[in-house]
């Protein structure tokens, strides 16, 4: 049997008012975009962990992260988190296999437009048009050297 929402809040209430123990988490929607999404469903499969667990766990680190700060605004709560920071250069290596469809008048047209919306997207996001489907993902990072932080 599944629980509505409305059935959860009045479950949370009803708790509270007996001083019951309750859920006292909140639901909300996020966006996430497909290529993201996947990204983070296999470091949760890694972690052996479920993709919500590790969006409560993300979620709850940033909280913990700007509760520290006793700064006042969020500005200056990210300045005083910013400052204390080092710069690092990272280098990644990224690879990436997509499959676009395209209307062409032949196989060297239809490369030809598959090409250019390389140039112009750069591999990630495409316009809808091309009806995207990525195929192959990695990526690794190649270097890491600290920066001057002075």
């Amino acid at each position: 049997m599944k629980i509505t929402k409305k059935q959860r809040k009045a479950s949370k209430a009803v708790a509270s008012f007996l001083k019951e123990d309750y859920d006292t988490r909140v639901s909300f929607p996020i966006d996430i975009p497909d290529a993201d999404l996947l990204v983070y469903m296999k470091i949760a499969h890694e972690r052996d962990i479920t993709f919500n667990e590790l969006v409560t766990i993300a979620l709850e680190e940033e909280l913990l992260c700007w509760e520290r700060c006793s700064c006042n605004s969020k500005e200056e709560k990210k300045e005083k988190t910013m400052s204390k920071l080092k710069k690092y250069r990272v280098g990644i290596h990224f690879e990436e296999g997509q499959v676009l469809t395209v209307e062409a008048e032949s196989k060297e047209a239809a490369e030809q437009i598959a090409m250019d919306a390389v140039d112009d997207y750069g591999g990630t996001e495409y316009p809808k048009k091309f009806n995207q489907d990525g195929v192959h993902r990695e990526f690794c990072v190649t270097h890491t050297e600290e920066q001057d932080n002075g």
